[in-house]
């Protein structure tokens, strides 16, 4: 998120996105709107940013996981400060 900020980036949706759909780059590339190319940079830029790779299911699984909980906190807190 702070390296979204910074650079003006969309890794973490790509993220999100790519790990809903299954690692499909078609689809993915499709739901954000994106060539393949584009795509296949910022899954680069993610995994060298991460020092992991998207290729490992448990990597896969903790990140989805960790974005998941990301979620569910960020929209508490905006039902909570309401």
């Amino acid at each position: 998120e702070v390296y979204d900020k910074k650079n003006k980036s969309l890794l973490i949706e790509t993220l999100g996105v790519y790990l809903q759909e299954n690692g499909n780059l078609l689809h993915t590339a499709s739901r954000l709107f994106i060539h393949r190319n584009t795509l296949k940079y910022r899954l680069h830029r993610i995994e060298e940013i991460c020092d992991c790779s998207l290729e490992d299911a448990e990597v896969r699984f903790v990140l989805y996981f960790a974005l998941t909980v990301r979620q569910y906190i960020w929209l508490h807190l905006r039902i909570l400060c309401t």
